[in-house]
């Protein structure tokens, strides 16, 4: 198993089209299972109880909302990598 710093040596090795795939990637992963988390541990504790049970329920209400191409399930699995591109574009104009 590689150490963070093996890992971000080889992200900086990589060519510019794998580390956009690979940050992608991983952008998306967390935007499919760590948002939703989030999004249920949040409005647990501001809202009360998810009302069709527990956060494997509001996954699976996430997944099915996806899968009927609503907007607001699409932003919040595209959100990670928009925030990436955002400071990315932030960044470059502070330069």
């Amino acid at each position: 198993m590689q150490g963070p710093h093996a890992l971000l040596r080889s992200l900086r090795d990589a060519s510019p089209l794998r580390r956009e795939a690979l940050i992608a990637g991983v952008c998306l992963l967390a935007g499919l299972f760590v948002m939703p988390l989030l999004v249920w541990l949040v409005g647990r504790s501001t809202l009360g109880e998810y009302r069709h049970g527990g956060s494997l329920a509001l996954l699976g209400d996430y997944l099915a909302g996806l899968a009927r191409a609503e907007p607001a399930f699409w932003v919040v699995l595209l959100g990670p990598y928009g925030f990436v591109l955002l400071l990315r574009a932030i960044l470059r104009a502070a330069r």
